[in-house]
């Protein structure tokens, strides 16, 4: 082939293709890399459209890699994404933190030599600009602009400072001048070119989105087109789904390939998305009939046994039960639920609810045989109980329970719990597992899904304390739930620490009394763990731990016997002097003591307390055996 021909060729090529050629075999590089062929690199950089001209001070290659290659400058390792656009250089990420300081951190001692300002020295050296698409604005080709906060390529900086000391042995200030007049026009050069090409690539990279998203529209509205051809229409088609959007929006051509793989899924997406719609109506429809339904059955729950009335299911699990279920989707959910339809299921309701309280039962005497077995490497089955020996085993005082849907402070009791589930949770699924049933809808988010299940479960290491408890009041262990919230709503069973947060003994009951004892001993041991590094007295010179034993603050009385609690409320004087405070600072008080006895680092929002100064009085005399005043609170603000 003739030398003209195949240069002709080459002068079509994009400059990638050119570098690939090059290095294919010595003879195409020792040709291409020669300088008196230049002339074909400039003319593939011409087949690029808006590119800047290559500066006078870089190689043609040079500047086509720096522009396309992949290639790191450095270690020559592949897919190198940090490219720098004044210094037209290309590293990977490591060897850019290797190869580039701060002006800060460089070498400058002779710079006073050079230029009494602070800044005029950086006009020597090329600011590096590393990812600098984002922020072309901050780009300048005036080399005064420089300073030393600018990243700088270290090889570059080296070779000046060694230039500029050997020039300052040699005392030749004529040379002196002319080296800092070339380095000045060589970096005015440098990154004026480097702002021209990042605009160059901003908008070689806007051009490319614009095209992608009108190939997509394209592509879009011709799928559209198709399938309204085949009778359906826009109702049909899907909604913020993800697998459709994905066969619809991409930057590709539609052709007769693509519609024939791409058609049979979007048919059944819209088979899917039909499915979906006639489901959700008929949801709406069945919750219209679940309210409907309430009223008759709540009379219902009124005229079961005071016995099994607490374990009746709410009104979801009982809207589950086939009997309800069948009158309910009635005529696809369509027909009104009226009191004969109602009447003429309840004997079959009965039967039904009678199953779900043995169940629900069972469920709780397993997830307290499962707390107790936490701890316990070999793990035994739940012994088999009779209806009798299971109502036995949740009568126990050791038997409490927490709900995690609410914020339960309190543990409740086999019969309270359930009452609590039925009362409050009408809409939840009881004994819920994943995927849980509130949510079961493919359109919710995983954000919207609960964070635990069940919602119910056996309160967290209980069973021992409650044994405890009961022992220090003298109680036999196997005295019921029914026999101790009797006592503490009728005052003989109380704790005496006079807390002013504890409820009237008539709302009490003994998972709330014991539940609080709990928490101040958690509190204390809390405390306890957070003192300051620079504290070595005993915790108890300052903090009270005055739940402990339970005999210190339980009290089982006789009828008629009252508990003389200690007064902690201040004078008239006092109390309003602190009220006044409260009112006026912008953040919660906190206990100037317990603020001192806890590690900096663990100073959050917990140690904030109410705005109550009965109850920052209780805790200033219960906690430090002190008198509260003004003095003994913080306002600070604490993070989390």
């Amino acid at each position: 082939m003739p030398t003209e021909i195949f240069y002709m060729i080459i002068g079509w090529l994009h400059p990638l293709d050119v570098i690939h050629l090059s290095r294919s075999s010595r003879f195409f590089r020792t040709m291409l890399m020669s300088k008196n062929n230049a002339l074909l690199w400039k003319a593939a950089r011409q087949n690029v459209p808006g590119l800047p001209d290559c500066p006078q001070v870089l190689a043609e290659p040079r500047y086509a890699a720096f522009l396309f290659d992949q290639y790191c400058f450095a270690c020559g390792v592949e897919r190198s994404t940090t490219v720098d656009y004044n210094l037209a250089l290309r590293f990977c990420s490591p060897c850019y933190g290797a190869n580039f300081r701060s002006g800060g951190s460089l070498d400058n001692s002779y710079r006073p030599y050079i230029t009494s300002s602070k800044d005029a020295y950086w006009f020597l050296l090329v600011a590096g600009t590393a990812d600098s698409i984002r922020r072309i604005p901050a780009l300048s080709g005036d080399p005064s602009s420089n300073h030393e906060y600018h990243q700088y390529y270290l090889s570059e900086a080296k070779a000046v400072r060694h230039e500029i000391t050997r020039l300052l042995c040699s005392g030749d200030a004529a040379t002196m001048l002319a080296f800092l007049t070339e380095r000045r026009l060589y970096v005015e050069q440098m990154q004026t070119n480097g702002r021209a090409v990042a605009e160059w690539r901003r908008q070689r990279l806007t051009d490319k989105h614009e095209q992608a998203q009108s190939a997509k529209t394209e592509r879009s509205q011709a799928i559209r087109d198709k399938l309204l051809s085949l009778g359906y229409d826009e109702g049909d088609f899907p909604v913020n789904n993800g697998a459709w959007d994905k066969i619809l929006n991409q930057p590709t051509k539609l052709n007769d390939r693509i519609w024939k793989t791409a058609r049979p899924k979007l048919l059944k997406l819209i088979d899917q998305e039909r499915e979906d719609r006639l489901r959700a109506e008929f949801e709406a429809r069945l919750k219209e009939r679940q309210t409907e339904l309430a009223p008759y059955y709540h009379h219902f729950v009124k005229t079961i046994p005071e016995s099994d009335r607490p374990f009746m299911p709410n009104l979801h699990d009982a809207c589950a039960l086939p009997c309800v279920a069948a009158i309910l989707s009635a005529n696809n959910a369509e027909t009104p639920v009226t009191l004969p339809r109602f009447t003429s299921v309840v004997n079959a309701l009965r039967d039904g609810a009678r199953q779900y309280i043995e169940r629900a039962k069972r469920d709780l005497l397993q997830w307290q045989h499962e707390e107790r077995q936490r701890f316990v490497r070999e793990k035994t089955p739940l012994p088999t109980y009779g209806p009798a020996e299971v109502d036995a085993e949740l009568a126990k005082a050791t038997s409490l329970f927490i709900c995690h849907h609410c914020p339960l402070n309190t543990s409740l009791s086999a019969r309270d719990i359930c009452t609590h589930w039925r009362t409050e949770h009408p809409q939840l699924k009881w004994n819920d597992a994943w995927p849980p049933n509130e949510h079961e809808d493919r359109r919710k988010r995983p954000s919207e899904w609960p964070k635990k299940l069940p919602w119910v479960s056996a309160m967290s290491r209980v069973e021992k304390p409650a044994k405890e408890a009961l022992a220090a009041l003298g109680l036999a262990e196997d005295t019921s739930h029914a026999e101790l919230d009797r006592l503490v709503r009728t005052g003989r069973l109380v704790c005496g620490c006079g807390d002013p947060t504890l409820p009237p003994p008539q709302e009490s009951s003994w998972g709330t009394l014991l539940s609080h004892v709990l928490a101040e001993q958690s509190w204390y041991d809390h405390r306890t763990r957070l003192l300051p590094t620079h504290y070595r007295g005993h915790p108890g010179d300052r903090l009270r731990d005055d739940h402990r034993p339970f005999d210190a603050c339980l009290r089982l009385l006789h009828p008629g016997q009252h508990l003389m609690i200690p007064d902690y409320e201040l004078e008239r004087e006092e109390a309003d002097e602190v009220a006044a405070i409260l009112a006026a600072e912008e953040h919660p008080p906190a206990c100037r003591i317990c603020h001192n006895l806890t590690k900096d680092s663990w100073r959050f929002k917990s140690l904030w307390m109410p705005r109550d100064v009965g109850i920052l009085a209780h805790h200033m005399q219960a906690k430090h055996g002190e008198r509260l005043t003004k003095d003994r609170l913080v306002f600070k603000y604490f993070p989390g």
